[in-house]
Order: C-alpha cells, then sequence, then structure tokens
C-alpha cells in the first residue's frame, strides 16, 4: 500500500504558503439438530502486528496499521536531530475542520484548536522532543482516525506524512445450514470488518474449496459483512473451514464445522440467524 499525497499546510504563519517543493522532508472473530453434527467457533486471537510501520519509499511517509482500540505511535523525526523542546510542533488532517490534531509550542501543549475528536487522546514527550523525535501518540483509536496525518516543523520548514489504517476483525459465524435438491448448503457470514476481508471455505486437508461468490455489505462505519455458501454434493464424516482473511491488517479469524455423512441421506433443515 504505497501513499503519495500532497497536503496542505497547518501552521498559521506566513511559511503556510511557502510551495512544498521548496520544503525538506522530515525522516519520520450453533450447534446442529441431528446426529453426530457439532459447529464450533475456533477463531484465533488476533494476529495483527499493532503498530506496524511500513516503508512507503516516497520520502519519509509510512504507514501505521492498527486494530480498533490499540494505542499508536505516529513516527516524525528530525534529520539531523535537534532539540525541539522549545520550539513548535504541528500534527494534523487536513480532511478535517478544524485540522489541528496535536500542537505543541514553546515548551508546552497548545491545544485550544484541536479538533474535538482526538480531546484526551493525543501527546508528545518533552524529553523525546530534545533529541528530535516528534512522534505522536494516539490513544483509544477509532476507525473515524483512518487517514493521512502531517507532521510540520515550522522553524526549519519540515514535513513528513503517515497514513494511519485502523482496522477490526471478527470470528465468522455458520449462520445457515440446509438442505436442496444438490445437497447441502452451509452458509458462513462475518460481521464488523474494517477493510473488506476475503472469505474462502477449505476442506479438512487444507485445501480452498469451490463456492458460491462472496457476498459483501458495507455498513454504519464502512464496515463489512461478508457471507458465502457451500454446497456439499456428498460427504463422509468431514470437517470444513470458513476461514475470513484481510492481509492489509494482517487478521484471519476461523470456524468449523463438523458435517456427518448421515446428514446426505436424511431430511434436514436448519437455520440460525
Amino acid at each position: 500500500m504505497k501513499t503519495t499525497r500532497n497536503l496542505p499546510n497547518l501552521d498559521t504563519t506566513e511559511s503556510a504558503d511557502i510551495p512544498l517543493s521548496s520544503r525538506n522532508t522530515l525522516a519520520p472473530d450453533c450447534s446442529l439438530h441431528g446426529a453426530k453434527e457439532q459447529v464450533f467457533d475456533a477463531a484465533d486471537e488476533p494476529q495483527v502486528h499493532r503498530s506496524r510501520r511500513e516503508s512507503q519509499g516516497v520520502g519519509s511517509s509510512e504507514t501505521v496499521v492498527a486494530l480498533v482500540g490499540d494505542d499508536v505511535v505516529l513516527p516524525c523525526h528530525l534529520q539531523p536531530a535537534v532539540d525541539a523542546v522549545s520550539q513548535s510542533v504541528e500534527w494534523g488532517r487536513p480532511d478535517l475542520e478544524p485540522r489541528f490534531v496535536h500542537v505543541w509550542h514553546d515548551g508546552q501543549n497548545l491545544l485550544e484548536n484541536q479538533n474535538p475528536s482526538f480531546k484526551g487522546r493525543t501527546s508528545v514527550s518533552a524529553e523525546k522532543l530534545r533529541r528530535g523525535d516528534l512522534s505522536l501518540t494516539l490513544s483509544a483509536v477509532r476507525h473515524s482516525d483512518n487517514g493521512m496525518y502531517r507532521c510540520y516543523f515550522p522553524s526549519q520548514e519540515k514535513e513528513s506524512t503517515v497514513q494511519l489504517l485502523v482496522g477490526s476483525s471478527s470470528p465468522p459465524l455458520i449462520s445457515g445450514i440446509s438442505k436442496d435438491t444438490s445437497g447441502v448448503v452451509l452458509q458462513c457470514e462475518s460481521k464488523g470488518w474494517f477493510p473488506e476481508p476475503e472469505l474462502q471455505w477449505l476442506d479438512d486437508k487444507g485445501k480452498v474449496l469451490s463456492a458460491g461468490p462472496k457476498e459483501t455489505d458495507k455498513g454504519p462505519e464502512d464496515l463489512f459483512t461478508v457471507r458465502s455458501r457451500l454446497t456439499l454434493e456428498e460427504s463422509h464424516d468431514e470437517t470444513f473451514t470458513c476461514r475470513v482473511h484481510q492481509r492489509k491488517i494482517n487478521q484471519t479469524r476461523e470456524t468449523h464445522i463438523q458435517i456427518s455423512g448421515d446428514l446426505f441421506s436424511s431430511c434436514f433443515c436448519y437455520s440460525h440467524g
């Protein structure tokens, strides 16, 4: 995921009119009715590298990846390092109004114009500022925090950008089990994902199975619900896995269902949710 974006200045001094081209860059997650059937949820613990930073290869722009509720650090460093504790440091999101996320000025926080959505959730370290580390700590991140952040050091007209990706996941559930003329039909569903995930069905040997097309709904806060149906024409006692995966946030959640061969010769219909 690579992003290059020129951002408008957040400072209120005359230097706001200086073209970007003339500036320096900062180093910056049921049970079956019938004999022998069992459904269980085996979702793993979240497998995300919290606050993972990926080099974007353009100046000092980076991407920080987190899950909802995490505390993250948005990196920004002066090169060469200089004592910035008595200087001004501006963190902003140009897509917001007001645009200021956190401002440090002359040895103290200056938060009068801070965007209300960040109130009580941002901080910079005076100790780190003395070493030229302008990084911003953002606590209890939300989906609304997704976006591009700009770190600006007015006295040297230096800046860098950081893309924050706040993801979420949930374990899939077997939301429907039925029998028709084609065989036994399993439906798997998972809600509350961001970004949109992929969904796969696997047999007990880990082989990806051919299933119906993935259906996707987009709900509140742009969260995704995905579902897919798998038709089994015949089976001997076998376990099937519904796996939902999102590569960008390194999240994989699974649920497993054990199907008995007796099911294919019985009259059976089940639905939940």
